[in-house]
């Protein structure tokens, strides 16, 4: 009866822990080595239409003066008169503007489509077309949800501080099409063929959006202190994703043409991202940043390039113009791996796979195909040690880039199919290269190798 007792505790005790970590959430779940995904943002349903509003103030003409506070309703497509203006709300007056899926075109008026310089102003479900100002230029704490913006001469989507713009859709203007003041969200929203893309003031979130043929500007740009994640951005004139510092950048892709891919100052965190076909360097980082789980490929500059004290960790690149991985003085590349255009083909390769300054370390990292070397060390005081170098000129080399490099340190690699394998000059500490597999069993751990037995 004990036993049958015992038993039954311990299985009450089985669900009500398990109940406990569902009421805690995925923290709790992921403390127990469960993955847990990204918790995405509800989409937002459309504002209830007019019909089920109560006492909507109906917008029937252009242009529009909202004086009193309400729930503002369009009951048809509207058109600018000529030279005539859109929809303006008065000072000190906290409204919401629906559009109840219908339009306002600007073809024949001038200025801004909407405008409120107040607070707490909506704007809700529609379509804001060929405005020669800003589609909608609204004041702080402002809300912009399911409506589209074409056209625009100057700006398309402006909103001050603690704002959300959200499931929105930006399309030819010639300005910027969404900027956001301190402390916002941009978040689902489409830029597809515009002058400018995202632009946000310090402190915003830039989540889940798409970023297309930008032709004056840059894809997504992003001030101090804020997080760009889960975002696609491809073909923009000039950089795809730009972060000040102390930014992070996670998820996300930049693909075909931008200048540079994702371009940050100092301090700066860029997690599991993709950059393919840049014009320029793939992933630029200021000093002190880290890029982790990346991977880089046909970049016209380098792969991956850091600033001063910066981290390259589990990364992958390939196919890159001007080489893989550049890292300044006092840099830690570790467990990536790096290849030129044929990684079987030195010959077609670029100069280098890997190339630090003074006062790094690169381990286990991998290095193919490098018409120069596959980890090239241009100062003094690296370390070097337990990575796998084939197919390149150079296996591992010292130069003297930067002046005399000295005092490095090129212990327990293993080297193959290289023209030359190591290539380390006097005033260099270096492990004897063993090319016997009776020495492999036999020396000591600080041993280089050849496996070209």
């Amino acid at each position: 009866m004990r036993r049958l007792l015992s038993f039954g505790c311990i299985a009450c005790l089985i669900v009500l822990g398990s109940l406990v970590l569902e009421s805690l959430g995925p923290v709790a779940r992921a403390q127990k080595g469960t993955v847990v995904p990204r918790q995405l943002a509800e989409p937002i349903a459309s504002s209830a239409p007019c019909s089920t509003c109560v006492n909507p103030i109906a917008i029937t003409t252009l242009p529009f003066t909202a004086s009193t506070a309400g729930y503002y309703c369009l009951q048809g497509n509207l058109s600018a008169l000529m030279a005539g203006g859109g929809i303006v709300v008065n000072n000190g007056v906290r409204v919401v503007i629906d559009l109840n899926g219908f339009t306002i075109d600007g073809v024949n008026g001038v200025g801004n489509g909407i405008q409120s310089f107040n607070s707490d102003t909506t704007v809700l479900n529609g379509l804001v077309i060929n405005w020669k100002g800003d589609g909608i230029r609204l004041g702080v704490r402002a809300k912009v949800e399911h409506v589209d913006v074409r056209s625009s001469g100057l700006h398309s989507i402006v909103v001050g501080a603690q704002s959300v713009v959200r499931s929105c859709r930006v399309a030819g203007g010639l300005g910027t099409s969404i900027f956001a003041g301190v402390f916002s969200k941009v978040i689902c929203c489409t830029v597809d063929g515009a002058g400018n893309g995202i632009e946000v003031s310090e402190g915003c979130i830039v989540e889940d959006c798409v970023v297309r043929d930008v032709s004056n500007g840059i894809g997504i740009k992003a001030s101090i202190d804020c997080q760009v994640r889960g975002c696609y951005v491809a073909n923009c004139s000039g950089d795809g994703i730009c972060a000040d510092e102390d930014s992070t950048i996670v998820d996300c892709r930049v693909l075909l043409g931008s200048s540079g891919g994702i371009v940050t100052k100092a301090g700066v965190n860029v997690l599991d991202c993709l950059v393919n076909g840049t014009a320029g360097t793939g992933i630029a980082l200021g000093d002190y940043c880290r890029v982790q789980g990346s991977v880089v490929r046909n970049a016209g500059g380098w792969g991956i390039g850091t600033g001063l004290g910066g981290q390259i960790l589990e990364c992958t690149a390939s196919a890159n113009l001007l080489g893989g991985i550049h890292a300044a003085e006092g840099s830690r590349v570790a467990e990536c791996i790096v290849s030129g255009f044929d990684p079987m083909n030195c010959s077609a390769g670029p100069a280098s796979g890997i190339e630090v300054a003074d006062n790094s370390v690169v381990v286990e990292c991998q290095s193919n195909g490098h018409g120069m070397a596959g980890i090239y060390a241009t100062g003094s005081s690296n370390r070097i040690e337990r990575n796998h170098v084939c197919n390149n000129d150079v296996g591992i080399g010292i130069g003297t880039t930067n002046g005399p490099a000295q005092d490095n340190l090129i212990v327990k690699n293993s080297a193959s199919g290289n023209t030359t394998d190591y290539d380390v000059p006097a005033n260099n500490s270096i492990g004897p290269t063993i090319t016997d597999n009776y020495w492999i069993q036999n020396e000591n751990a600080w041993n280089n190798f050849n496996l070209d037995f």
